[in-house]
């Protein structure tokens, strides 16, 4: 392989890592300035924290999923398992976007959360496996600027999309568009 195809490849390796990592951010916080029209959907009082939950209820679902993932990629290989995660954030994205109810919604949540547990957990170890020393470091250090991004820009595109369509379930919608993408480069 030329010199120039190995730098191509490394990019977009680099590309590929930054985009799992970064659907995590998208994941949690699209929905941000969408709260209020949660509550209206859900028939909540204006001033309600249930939406946050939300939020709790992904992270629940990563810290469920985040000492899983690992062993079973060791075992197992990385590509496999990553595929099943990002099945598990699909599958969690779509259950979020149907949602009849709050309670549908925080489970929906909890297995979205378990699947970005596995773009997040075996990105990093991918990285270790193909890099070493000041290389990895490098890419370590791009892919997390890149994740570290995310909840700055997540909250934009989430109020974008509510704007656009209207409802909070685009940005749930979304995340089933990043799956899409996630398994398809995958």
């Amino acid at each position: 392989m030329s010199s120039r195809s190995v730098i191509g490849a490394e990019r977009e390796f680099i590309a590929f890592a930054a985009l799992l990592t970064s659907a995590i951010a998208l994941s949690i916080d699209m929905l941000l300035p969408a709260f209020s029209e949660l509550r209206i959907s859900f028939g909540m009082e204006p001033t309600s924290n249930l939406p946050g939950l939300t939020i709790t209820c992904i992270f629940v679902g990563m810290a469920i999923g985040m000492p899983i993932y690992g062993p079973i990629a060791d075992t197992y290989g990385r590509l496999p398992v990553l595929r099943v995660g990002i099945v598990l954030f699909a599958l969690g994205a779509l259950g979020s976007t149907l949602a009849p109810n709050l309670g549908f919604l925080l489970a929906s949540r909890v297995l979205w959360g378990i699947g970005c547990a596995a773009p997040r957990t075996i990105s990093q170890a991918m990285i270790r496996d193909k890099f070493e020393g000041d290389d990895m470091a490098r890419v370590m250090a791009i892919v997390q600027t890149v994740f570290f991004a995310g909840p700055v820009v997540a909250p934009i595109f989430g109020e974008i999309l509510v704007n656009a369509g209207g409802s909070w379930r685009l940005t749930m919608l979304f995340g089933l568009l990043i799956a899409v993408v996630m398994c398809l480069w995958s």
